[in-house]
Formats: structure tokens, sequence, C-alpha cells
């Protein structure tokens, strides 16, 4: 692939990933997560990382298809929430709190 044509890493060095061998594969894997030590460059047309477990003593070598994010990165942070609030209510609108009164209706508190 030329130059001007690089595919970009879709994870950065240091990010917590899943590893899931492709099906079929003789791989054996610990389960749990994975912390990206170094981008490498694409083989057969699929870019490739550097991984390692604390539950093993070796590195591995996984493509990008056999990563994921793991479920808790995506919703328990601070960015997702904002992301969140952006697209629901528009990055300047912020978000309010409403309270429901027995009698009164719903009241907005800023």
């Amino acid at each position: 692939m030329s130059p001007r044509h690089r595919m970009s890493h879709k994870f950065h060095i240091g990010q917590i990933v899943e590893f899931r061998p492709k099906k079929g594969s003789p791989i054996s894997a610990a389960r749990g997560a994975y912390e990206i030590l170094k981008q490498l460059p694409e083989q057969d047309g699929e870019l490739q990382y550097r991984i390692k477990s604390a539950r093993e003593e070796h590195e591995r070598i996984a493509l990008e298809s056999e990563l994921e994010y793991p479920e808790s990165e995506l919703s328990d942070t601070p960015a997702f929430e904002a992301a969140l609030a952006d697209l629901f209510l528009g990055p300047d609108e912020g978000l309010g709190v409403f309270v429901p009164g027995a009698d009164e209706g719903i009241h907005m508190l800023l």
C-alpha cells in the first residue's frame, strides 16, 4: 500500500482491549484484558498489534480484527457520558435534572 493510502490503527498504545482469536484458530490464549504494547505495520491488508496479558509471561501479535473494545471501556467513562449528552442535547445545552412532583407535574432544575 502506498504511503498516501496508509491504514490507521483503531487502537492506541497503552489501551486495554480484549483478544478474540479467529474461530478455528489453534491459538490458546488467556481470557480477559490485554494491553496494546505496539502498533505494527499491516500484513496481508490488515493492521497488527503487539499485545500482552497480565496472565501470561509472553507477548502476542494480534490482527486488528481479533481485538475488541472491552464493554466497560465504552460505557464507563466520562467521555462516553459527555458524548451521549452532546448527541441528545447538543454540545452547548448541558444536562438538566427532572424532578416529578406529586401534584405539580414536572419541574426542571438547572
